[in-house]
């Protein structure tokens, strides 16, 4: 109401001024209603600051943290991520501002905030990789700690999530400065998913045996497990069984899908990490519909189905990959192939062009060989080397595909690319 129409970027051209005592209390109650859920008050406090801010026509850091926590609570309900995204656009353009007056710290919480709420919706993962690891390392110069290492987190659920290559010189590396910070800052919780991711890419690039067991040389789960409790435990348990279920579904390891499913059945709703969210309740969703855990599995379709209308790039891909596994067919299957492949997500392309195979192999339709066989090529694009290795054991008209053959992907050279531009000094 105080905009009379204009578009929330008119704040960004206001001059910079101090916070007054009324914006430091709205502050205060906005963290509050953050903290408590209250939806209708963090509304009633980001339209009074808007007000105050054009009666004193200047735009404060506790306006920006006032939109910024807006933007956040809205993207909670997908129906009103259009909203929260006008609020993120907003706070995204101020932060500019305040990083070109020097305050980094400021701009890199802010937009680590937007990137991991509602940025992440709407914009492909791989646009949203750069901006994250450049949060990183201002975040914990700043003394910011949890926000630095939680960027660290949402880089590697971005990364996973967009299919870069597994076998990139440049992730490794960052997984292990990534530990070794949650080691120096005595974040045990922040280390053990470092831990464990790392151990899920040897497991993909490297493991002979074992596929689903996270132990060897990075992190061993069950010890872990044993030595802790409570909630600590309890948060674990879904990180690594969201892993380990990805696992499953790519070696089809049935046994371990559904222990996986039940431990992250009371996991189906989406949490604030965006990105976290999307890797567990796509593979809940595609596990669950593979395994007959309908109800289970109709849950995330609901959520990635909300999200494909809304317009997100990242959730039309793994939405249509489910609906093949839930009623398979192979139009099914070539729609979902053609939305991954359009996106760039050569690992669920993998993925569904296997799945397909396997539909249409127990079908007697030798038109299966042609989906494996892209199958096998892509997951070796992607860098899955354990993966590939267990499927020409599988399938013995791989070993015909000589190395002179191979099917021209240009996604995956721009993968690489993409991979090698995110490079940078993080010690």
């Amino acid at each position: 109401a105080a905009l009379r129409n204009r578009p929330l970027t008119v704040l960004c051209d206001l001059p910079p001024a101090k916070d007054s005592l009324t914006f430091l209390l709205l502050g205060e109650l906005s963290r509050y209603s953050n903290l408590t859920g209250s939806h209708d008050l963090s509304a009633i406090i980001a339209d009074r600051s808007i007000q105050l801010a054009l009666q004193q026509k200047g735009r404060t850091k506790e306006l920006l943290r006032i939109l910024t926590m807006r933007a956040v609570n809205l993207a909670k309900d997908p129906s009103k991520l259009k909203t929260a995204n006008k609020f993120a656009v907003a706070a995204e353009n101020m932060a500019k501002g305040y990083r070109d007056e020097g305050d980094k710290a400021l701009y890199a919480e802010t937009l680590v905030l937007l990137l991991g709420t509602v940025f992440v919706v709407l914009r492909p993962f791989r646009d949203c990789l750069e901006a994250t690891l450049d949060s990183y390392r201002p975040l914990l110069n700043a003394g910011k700690t949890v926000y630095g290492l939680g960027t660290g987190m949402a880089y590697s659920y971005l990364y996973l999530n967009a299919g870069l290559p597994l076998n990139s010189p440049l992730i490794a590396p960052k997984l292990i400065l990534f530990g070794e910070a949650c080691h120096r800052f005595q974040m045990p919780t922040f280390e053990v998913f470092f831990n464990a991711y790392r151990q899920m890419m040897i497991n993909l690039r490297k493991q002979k045996l074992s596929w689903t067991i996270l132990k060897g040389d990075a992190f061993d789960e069950d010890a872990f497990l044993r030595s802790v409790e409570g909630n600590a435990r309890a948060m674990t348990l879904r990180d690594t069984s969201t892993l380990r279920l990805v696992l499953a579904f790519i070696f089809s390891d049935e046994e371990c899908m559904v222990a996986m499913l039940e431990n992250l059945s009371k996991f189906t709703d989406p949490d604030i990490i965006a990105v976290r969210s999307y890797l567990r309740l796509g593979f809940i969703g595609l596990a669950g519909f593979q395994m007959g855990q309908n109800k289970l599995a109709n849950k995330c379709l609901a959520y990635f189905k909300s999200l494909s209308k809304l317009g997100s790039p990242n959730a039309s891909p793994i939405y249509h990959f489910m609906k093949a596994v839930a009623h398979p067919s192979r139009d099914k299957y070539d729609e979902a192939i053609s939305q991954c492949k359009e996106a760039r997500m050569m690992h669920l392309e993998a993925m569904a062009n296997e799945r397909c195979g396997m539909f249409l192999s127990d079908n007697g339709d030798d038109a299966s060989k042609e989906y494996i066989t892209a199958a096998y090529w892509l997951y070796n694009d992607w860098g899955a080397s354990s993966k590939t290795n267990n499927m020409l054991e599988q399938h013995s008209f791989l070993t015909e595909a000589t190395q002179g053959y191979r099917k021209a992907h240009s996604d995956a050279s721009s993968n690489m690319r993409l991979a090698n531009r995110m490079g940078g000094d993080f010690k």
